[in-house]
Parts: C-alpha cells; structure tokens; sequence
C-alpha cells in the first residue's frame, strides 16, 4: 500500500509539473494572495504577497523580495533571535537554501544536495542563521547562514548517510525536523512512519513516537494511539512541531490528524480516517474537536510564546486549533496548493507559502 500511495504522488507531481511553464498554465490570473475565510468571526485573516510571485517561477535572487522567483519550495522556518527576521526556505529548483530578509533573497548553493531529496530544516541552537538541514546526500547537516560556504567546516556533518540504523534515523525520507529547548534533534521519517530523536552530546539516536514497519512496502497497520515507542501507529509521519516546554505535534497525513506526542503518549487531538487509504478525499470539517475533521494533512507548527495555538494545512487551507477551546477553525483558502508555514512567537501571524510565492497571513488577534 505504501507503494500504491508513492505512486500516486509520483503521478500528481508529473501531471502538475507537465502542466507548467514560465508562467502557470494553470493560473494566468494576476497574483492573488489568496481568500481568506473565517471559521468562527474571530479571526479577520488579510493576506500580503511578500516575496516571489504565486503564477511565476524560476531560481533568481533580488533585493527586493518580489521580484525574486521561487521554483517549488518544500519547507519554510522563521529565524527573529538576535533582534533580526529572516525566512530559510528549501527550493526544489536545484535544491538550494533560500534566504529572505532585509537584504533581499539570496541563495547559498550546494548546502542541502541533489534535486528533489532535500527536506527538512529547522532552527539550531545559538544565534540568528544557525539552523539544521536533512541533505540531499543522506546527512543531516548544521549550516550557519552568516559565514561563508565551507564544505566540510560549514556546513558541518552531525548524521553521515553510512551512520549505524541509517534509516532508522530518519535523514532518509525525512518530513519534519525540529530541536527542543534542551538541543535534542528530532526527525520525522516518512519511510517508516516514525519520530526519532538525536542526541548530539552522546551522538546516540532513539525511538521517540511510532511503531516503525518493518520494510517501506509493509501494510500500514490500523490507526492507534498510545504509548509512543510500543503501540502508536502513524499513517504517515508529513511534519513535525515542538513547543518550547517539549510537546510534540505530529502531521499525520493519511490518518489525517494532528498528533500529540507528551510524556510518552501519543494522541490525536480530533478524529482520524478510519484508514489511511479509504475516503481518499475526506471533506474538511471546522468546529468541535470531536466533531472536526480534515483533508490530507502537510505541515503543522506552533508558535514559539503561545501555548494555545497548533497551525496546520491541508492541500490548500491554512488551520488552527485552539487546544483550550477545544476548536478546529479554517483560517485562510488558498487556489493554490501550501507548500510550508511558519508562525511569529505570539501566533497573531503565519507565513505561508503559496504556488511559487510567500504570503504574510495576519490574523488580527
């Protein structure tokens, strides 16, 4: 089944990279930053074009940001220590490191490795620049953004491809890769449905949440929560969250849930699928967490000052769970597909990426 779900992506991407050209054939229309909707009239969503152009792609650097053009982002993090802002994005277009900040975009070449195999990057302990990326070559690397590329000094190699349980540590078809508070290192593999965790003072990996399978063509077992290494089953591991106190929220994307992980338990805060390859477009649901449900599920991230919030997408909406009121509510619709988002500390906004742009969500509270 594994295989049937990975050649159906195969064949989504084929049919929608056919499609493209220097323009989007499949969306002419002047940039739109998108259409926003309103679960419950709390939240007054506007929407802001910020960088590249939601129909227009390319790999050019500008400075000023939107006349920049993106190919096919894949993952976006949000830099502000130091008293600066920045945005790291991976683009697919040769798989380079994208930054965007006060002195424009700019691309640092050859960090993350081959097209299409870089995944995830995150934060690093330390200051402003310094984050951590899954690379291309099966390594998981420390990049710091201020310094000049140095193969071999910077970026610098914390997990080689040929370490001990290599797949097992998740840079291989990685989808979510975050650090705690403590410095821990956290990896999402997609391959068998797991979360590790990476320990860079003893350089010793360990379980953290799933049942891994046995082989990537296995059979994904029933949907169950539960004790993190020994009985919790995830369909797919598509992203993965931390806040600063060391809660963990997993995107499941074909149980299509968000999972807590917590003191060794995982939980999915609303229901899920009943399978993962059954009711393959399940209808998004706002309300209740009882009562909501959702789409294929992507990206999550929360906010790194609010406990409240968990944001997450599915193929063209930007969400939000309120864990306190107990509510799933559809913030934002896009005609274009979410490729990546990522909240300010105070959750009050979201940077989005759309089609070929990156969009600033603003929810007015």
């Amino acid at each position: 089944m594994i295989i049937k779900e990975l050649l159906l992506y195969i064949l989504v991407i084929t049919t929608a990279t056919s499609a493209c050209s220097k323009k989007d054939s499949n969306n002419n229309a002047p940039d739109d930053p998108g259409n926003p909707t309103n679960g419950t009239g709390d939240f007054k969503a506007t929407t802001t074009l910020i960088a590249g152009s939601v129909t227009e792609f390319g790999s050019t650097t500008n400075t000023t940001p939107l006349n920049a053009r993106f190919s096919g982002i894949t993952k976006l993090v949000l830099d502000n220590r130091d008293n600066k802002t920045a945005l790291y994005v991976i683009d697919q277009s040769d798989a380079d490191l994208r930054i965007i900040d006060d002195k424009g975009v700019r691309t640092v070449s050859n960090v993350v490795g081959v097209y299409g195999l870089a995944q995830g990057i995150c934060l690093a302990p330390g200051g402003a620049g310094k984050v951590y990326i899954t690379s291309g070559y099966g390594q998981l690397v420390e990049f710091d953004v201020n310094r000049s590329y140095d193969w071999g000094t910077n970026p610098r190699v914390i997990i080689d491809r040929n370490a001990p349980n290599g797949n097992i540590t998740g840079v291989g078809g990685t989808r979510g890769l975050v650090a705690d508070a403590n410095g821990n290192i956290y990896l999402g593999n997609s391959y068998y449905n797991t979360v590790t965790q990476y320990n860079p003072a003893t350089k010793t990996i360990v379980p953290f949440a799933g049942k891994p399978l046995k082989e990537m063509t296995e059979e994904v077992p029933p949907f169950a929560d539960g004790n993190a290494t020994t009985k919790a089953v995830f369909g797919n591991v598509a992203d993965v969250a931390i806040t600063l106190g060391g809660k963990m929220y997993v995107a499941d994307r074909l149980y299509r849930t968000i999972r807590e992980v917590e003191n060794g338990n995982v939980r999915a805060l609303f229901s899920p699928s009943p399978y993962p390859y059954e009711n393959y477009i399940q209808p998004s649901v706002d309300g209740t967490l009882d009562k909501a449900k959702s789409g294929m599920i992507r990206y999550v991230a929360v906010p790194a000052g609010d406990k409240n919030r968990v944001f997450f997408t599915t193929s063209g909406t930007l969400r939000l769970i309120l864990l306190n009121e107990k509510q799933v509510i559809s913030l934002a619709t896009f005609s274009e597909g979410i490729y990546g988002i990522a909240p300010t500390a105070d959750g009050k906004t979201v940077y989005v990426v759309k089609g070929h742009g990156i969009i600033k969500v603003e929810l007015g509270k």
